[in-house]
């Protein structure tokens, strides 16, 4: 897994920075700590942009407890 530059972070906003750095490592995160981490009420809608950055080959989820998602980054 190839890290980020500084270069590349130019194109995040704020929001997912923040979504980015606590995603990274490859774990489960719910939807709530995501939005919360984001700083903003659409955080699921910051992370979604994460798709299209450099490293990111996907964001996967799986359904957790009801109506409760969790959420991973798959890194290049």
């Amino acid at each position: 897994m190839s890290e980020l530059k500084t270069e590349d972070f130019i194109e995040f906003n704020t929001a997912e920075k923040r979504i980015y750095a606590l995603m990274r490592n490859g774990k489960w995160h719910h939807a709530q700590t995501i939005i919360e981490r984001s700083g903003q009420r659409e955080g699921l809608r910051r992370m979604r942009n994460l798709r299209d950055k450099k490293n990111v080959l996907e964001i996967q989820r799986k359904r957790m407890n009801g109506r409760e998602w969790a959420y991973r980054l798959v890194l290049a």
